[in-house]
């Protein structure tokens, strides 16, 4: 009975991989571009973040983690915004398409998504004496919460090799989220935030896979 189920185990394709990813992020931020045409801002786009990952590949399961972030900034004469936005998941996939070299998974990642909006007034230097008294140079707000992340990802990877592309299309499904200022106070009367937030991931890895 060992034997036939270390036979198995030993049949079943497997492997591991990391590396590095770049993350097209489209944030569902209309309240916030309204904000930024009434003081004479332009509009947020879409994000180029940065992260990265690593996965095991059981057999037809793929199991693993992965985590992105960046950031986008207008300004004017007067003002400077910064738009942040980045999560971390963990994933797992079942495989429904192996043609080899290429390998479809439908995924679930569950974890954490998170924004900050942070405000700088232009208004150049100050003394060191005046430092405690120009508190209102900066404020932040941040919101984050529980999200879940469906997902479609390709995998490119050659068996015997050690390089390879891991591409993943799906949308962030954020299930709670608060708005809460750096001093831990509340931002009040908040308008609606699109929950899902769209996003592509390209993953450039190097690991080993069998089978």
């Amino acid at each position: 009975m060992i034997k036939l189920v270390l036979l198995m185990l030993l049949a079943m394709k497997g492997g591991g991989f990391g590396g590095f990813q770049i993350s097209y992020i489209k944030p569902r931020i209309s309240p916030l571009n309204e904000l930024n045409k009434k003081y004479g801002l332009s509009e947020f786009g879409d994000i180029l973040s940065y992260g990265g990952g690593g996965y095991a590949i059981i057999g037809k399961i793929i199991i693993g983690g992965m985590g992105f972030g960046g950031d986008k900034t207008v300004k004017n004469d007067t003002l400077k915004v910064r738009y942040s936005a980045g999560g971390g998941f963990f994933e797992m996939g079942y495989e429904i398409l192996d043609l080899g070299i290429l390998t479809l998974y439908p995924m679930l990642g569950i974890g954490g998504y998170g924004e900050t909006i942070e405000i700088f007034p232009t208004r150049g230097d100050i003394n060191w004496n005046d430092f405690y008294t120009a508190s209102k140079r900066f404020s932040a707000a941040s919101s984050g919460g529980f999200t879940l992340s469906p997902q479609i990802s390709l995998l490119v990877f050659p068996s015997n090799f050690f390089i390879g592309i891991m591409i993943k299309a799906g949308s962030t499904l954020r299930l709670s989220k608060t708005w809460k200022l750096s001093d831990g106070y509340r931002l009040l009367d908040t308008p609606e935030f699109d929950n899902f937030v769209p996003h592509v991931d390209i993953m450039i890895f190097w690991g080993g896979k069998a089978g």
